[in-house]
C-alpha cells in the first residue's frame, strides 16, 4: 500500500479555538492527521512484510496512535478520544492488512 501523496504544505500558526475546531489540521507539518497516520500505517505494514518475527515501533504519540486506528480499522473521527497516555505501550497482533491490539500497557504515575 503506497502512502498518499500530496503537495507539501507550508507550516503555519493557528489558534487554540481553530485548533478544536479543526483537529485534523497539524499547522506546523506539511501533511494532515490522516496522511501521517496512513504513512506510519504504511512503513509498519511494510516491516511486518521483512520481518515477520516482530518489529517495534517508537515514535510520538499521535502518529503511532494513528496508524494503529488505520491497521485496526477503527474509527479515526474519534482520534481524540481514548489516546494512549505518554510512555505507554500498544501491542497489535497480526500480518499486513489484519492487525488487532493484543495487549496495552500504561505506566502507573
Amino acid at each position: 500500500m503506497e502512502p498518499p501523496v500530496s503537495e507539501p504544505r507550508a507550516p503555519r500558526h493557528i489558534s487554540a479555538a481553530t485548533a478544536a475546531a479543526q483537529p485534523e489540521d497539524l499547522p506546523f507539518s506539511p501533511e494532515s492527521l490522516s496522511q501521517v497516520s496512513d504513512r506510519v500505517a504504511a512503513a509498519v505494514e511494510d516491516w511486518a512484510r521483512r520481518s515477520p518475527s516482530g518489529t517495534a515501533f517508537v515514535s510520538h504519540e499521535d502518529p503511532l496512535h494513528g496508524a494503529r486506528l488505520s491497521l485496526t480499522s477503527e474509527i479515526p473521527d474519534e482520534f481524540h478520544r481514548d489516546k494512549p497516555t505518554h510512555c505507554s505501550v500498544t501491542t497489535l497482533e497480526g500480518r499486513p492488512g489484519d492487525w488487532s491490539v493484543l495487549e496495552y500497557w500504561e505506566p502507573t504515575q
